[in-house]
């Protein structure tokens, strides 16, 4: 009787947990997307919870969104600073398949209209079980990065420190590579690359990638000239992905 007992109370138990578990996943949700919403606004910047870019496709092209499968973007921070347009977003995809399926959060800045671009991908090691095959195929390793592209030695010295401490990759694309994703018309313009650094989204960390830090390294690695970027801020305020 005692056996039936605990049964009975397991299988009562386990959809209850799981509810609740499906709840507090919601809340930190929306409380994700009501301070990135707030952050963005306190930028200048504009905000939506929905993709308004179709950045499984714009972007395929880089590994950190053309690794996975069922690719899916949301919480789009979108505007321009420092004279260049920016988007950052939450992108989440799934690898693996049945029990070996796997999902991945990341916090991604995508900083455009760089000219040049000189195609160049950075992956940090420790994260390599889980990245596509592009960023396993790295041909040199420097400090914290597995590395692939010419200037990789330069672009690791001129990561900022916030960046060099928290992202996981960091992507440049030339017009070269991008040719035949951008709607015509973009605001990126046909001659111009483009930028992506991106983290895992934890919840000890709201905010995983600096805007104005991702701004200040497209600078430096195109060599282009761009309106000082804004000090960075706090956790609370800052616009970060």
């Amino acid at each position: 009787m005692a056996a039936q007992t605990v049964l009975i109370v397991l299988l009562l138990a386990a959809p209850v947990a799981t509810a609740v578990g499906f709840a507090i996943g919601g809340l930190l949700q929306v409380r994700r997307r009501d301070r990135l919403a707030r952050a963005a606004h306190e930028a200048g910047l504009l905000f939506s919870a929905e993709d308004l870019f179709d950045v499984s496709r714009r972007y395929a092209r880089f590994a950190v969104i053309g690794g996975g499968h069922g690719g899916r973007a949301t919480n789009v921070t979108y505007g321009r600073l420092g004279g260049l347009p920016v988007r950052a977003f939450d992108f989440r995809y799934e690898i693996g398949h049945g029990t070996r399926r796997q999902g991945r959060h990341y916090a991604v800045v995508a900083v455009e209209a760089m000219e040049p671009a000189t195609p160049l991908l950075l992956w940090r090691w420790g994260d390599l079980d889980l990245a596509p095959l592009a960023a396993r195929q790295a041909t040199e390793r420097l400090g914290d990065w597995d590395c692939r592209g010419q200037g990789a030695a330069q672009a690791v010295a001129k990561l900022p420190e916030a960046l060099a401490g928290a992202a996981t990759g960091v992507e440049v694309l030339g017009p070269a590579e991008l040719a035949g994703v951008r709607p015509a018309g973009s605001v990126e313009g046909d001659a111009a690359g483009t930028l992506l650094v991106w983290a895992p989204v934890r919840r000890e960390r709201l905010y995983a990638v600096p805007l104005a830090d991702a701004l200040a390294l497209a600078g430096a690695l195109a060599g282009c000239q761009t309106d000082p970027a804004p000090p960075a801020q706090d956790d609370r305020t800052s616009p970060e992905c």
